[in-house]
């Protein structure tokens, strides 16, 4: 059964108006486009959709997946003493009813809420930067719910979700992880974020179920033989086969409808139906012929590499550190929307809450390494500019350096500059200590983590230090036989 919204048209006369009607922006359309670059086009326009459907099944399916949760769940990731922020990532399911998340009061701590549809899309951003750090509670609503809504709900607290499945994320500061007493209210705040199906709320008494009251569910969608092997490294293992059989199961998914109003979307759909995927409807890929599957292959690969082009045409440099810069514009920038689904899958679709900047290079340009010393040195007046908090880390690495530790003294500011001392060997210099990055033994890069960013991070004006090789002095010897 087709779903509502899903055209099937397979005429090819209407077909040739569709195409010569519909581009995109800054990309003609040919009027008969061939096979090849329906699916070159078709990467562009599906790989988020693609990715979100096999990190639910991740998430919600595969239950040795290292993250499985099940549906309407939060699952935390397990934090290490380098690791600043709480994170949790729930996938709601509205299919059965709606849901209620409720997230509470943080006492000053930094948190933020957000909602995405399965095109990459958020929908809801919520938290510290937007409306403060109280409590808060919303009636997650698909877009056609119709049923009976409970009375006491504010209008700001009722969110029509363009889809029945929602990706979750909500995350948590932590000012001093490795701190038992920070720990413990790390775990009671972990405990307080719940997601309650409507029917279960009203039935507890029109209040939420903590997460160990409610039953585990576990998701129900369609899956492909090949789908435990592509939740790692996905894109990069996917074939074309793999990706046109998901897009299939995307387009068949009652859960993930498409974007309403949208006549580029219908246009994309009429030409997938064209060379034999119909929204809807079982895809096979061995009932093609040899040379459409050879068709299809080639324009697949054709979009990988343009996708991988792009990623590098959106790194920002910032004096040696880069950065992806993220317009947004989901809706229409389809290249953008897979290059975001690429590179950093589930984050924001526009530089809103946080910057990520990563440096693998020296000052010198020559890889950083932990046999060498290197120092990161900020004037104290010209520290990453942030409205909420900064933190600096080498990922795998046991430490990072960050603005709480700073405001609490913990990390040592001299002759108006605070240095950051990145190495393997604990420093000899006691002073150092309070400001050292641990570094591992080989190769690594350093991440800087900017939340609630200034404009200055994005258009260049803030030039965040390159990292400093220190040039050890070579031990002086005495001359031989002096005396």
């Amino acid at each position: 059964m087709l779903r509502k919204g899903y055209p099937r048209i397979l005429l090819p006369a209407l077909l040739a108006v569709a195409c010569a009607t519909g581009q995109e922006t800054g990309e003609p359309v040919p009027d008969a486009p061939s096979p090849e670059a329906i699916a070159e086009r078709a990467y562009r326009y599906g790989l988020q959709q693609v990715v979100y459907y096999v990190t639910r099944y991740a998430y919600t399916q595969k239950e040795d997946s290292g993250v499985f949760s099940g549906v309407n769940r939060w699952r935390f990731a397990d934090v290490g003493s380098s690791i600043e922020t709480l994170d949790g990532t729930a996938f709601l399911d509205l299919q059965q009813e709606p849901v209620i998340l409720y997230t509470p009061e943080t006492s000053g701590r930094y948190q933020t809420l957000r909602l995405m549809d399965p095109y990459g899309i958020s929908f809801l951003y919520a938290g510290t930067p937007f409306d403060g750090d109280g409590e808060r509670r919303y009636l997650i609503l698909p877009r056609d719910y119709d049923g009976p809504i409970p009375p006491d709900f504010a209008t700001t607290e009722l969110i029509r979700a363009p889809a029945r499945s929602v990706l979750a994320t909500y995350r948590i500061a932590l000012q001093d992880p490795a701190d038992a007493t920070e720990r413990a209210q790390e775990d009671e705040l972990r405990s307080q974020a719940t997601i309650t199906p409507l029917g279960a709320w009203i039935a507890n008494g029109r209040a939420p179920l903590m997460r160990d009251e409610q039953p585990l569910v576990r998701g129900d969608y369609r899956t492909i033989s090949r789908m435990a092997a592509l939740t790692e490294e996905q894109v990069g293992r996917q074939t074309a086969e793999d990706f046109f059989t998901l897009l299939g199961l995307v387009l068949a998914d009652p859960s993930l409808p498409t974007m309403e109003d949208s006549a580029k979307e219908r246009e994309m759909l009429e030409q997938l139906a064209s060379v034999g995927l119909v929204a809807g409807e079982p895809f096979d890929w061995s009932d093609l012929s040899a040379g459409l599957r050879e068709s299809l292959d080639a324009g697949f690969k054709t979009g990988f590499r343009q996708v991988r082009r792009r990623r590098l045409e959106r790194r920002v440099d910032l004096n040696g550190w880069t950065m992806m810069r993220n317009p947004g514009g989901f809706e229409t920038d389809w290249l953008s929307r897979a290059v975001m689904a690429d590179v950093g899958w589930g984050r924001p679709d526009r530089n809103l809450l946080e910057a990520d900047a990563s440096l693998s290079k020296d000052a010198g340009g020559n890889a950083l390494n932990g046999k060498h010393r290197y120092t990161l040195s900020f004037k104290a007046v010209a520290q990453p500019p942030v409205t909420q908090f900064w933190s600096i880390a080498i990922p795998d690495s046991n430490g990072s350096v960050n603005s709480f530790m700073l405001d609490s003294g913990r990390l040592a500011i001299r002759d108006g500059r605070l240095t950051i001392y990145i190495q393997h060997e604990r420093p000899a210099d006691p002073g150092q200590i309070r400001n050292w990055l641990p570094a591992p033994e080989g190769e690594f890069r350093v991440e800087a983590r900017l939340f609630g960013p200034l404009w200055a991070v994005f258009d260049g004006s803030y030039r965040i230090p390159p990292a400093e090789r220190v040039i050890l002095s070579p031990p002086r010897v005495g001359r031989s036989g002096a005396r």
